[in-house]
């Protein structure tokens, strides 16, 4: 993403408050939520700003952002495996 050590330090943190108790967990789920909507966000300005390649890579690959888009989602949902709630917060939080 970002490779910047604020951007570790917050993945990090969040990994951190989402393997502990739910009231950590909730915790955890907001800063899950504010990466995504930050990796979202630059994810739909690279596109617009990249020339007529349209979003569909020819290659099949994907980029950069939706990696890490896919990871967190990954991290959030086996977090919730253990604790529906946190699941269920997520999915909330993302919705609004």
């Amino acid at each position: 993403m970002y490779n910047t050590g604020v951007y570790n330090d917050l993945n990090m943190f969040v990994t951190k408050c989402l393997i502990q108790p739910y009231k950590e967990k909730a915790r955890g789920v907001f800063g899950a939520i504010e990466i995504f909507r930050s990796l979202l966000l630059r994810h739909v300005t690279d596109s617009t700003q990249a020339p007529n390649t349209g979003n569909a890579r020819l290659d099949g690959k994907m980029s950069n952002h939706e990696n890490e888009l896919k990871d967190l989602l990954g991290l959030v949902q086996s977090s919730g495996m253990q604790c529906p709630q946190t699941l269920a917060l997520f999915y909330d939080e993302l919705a609004t």
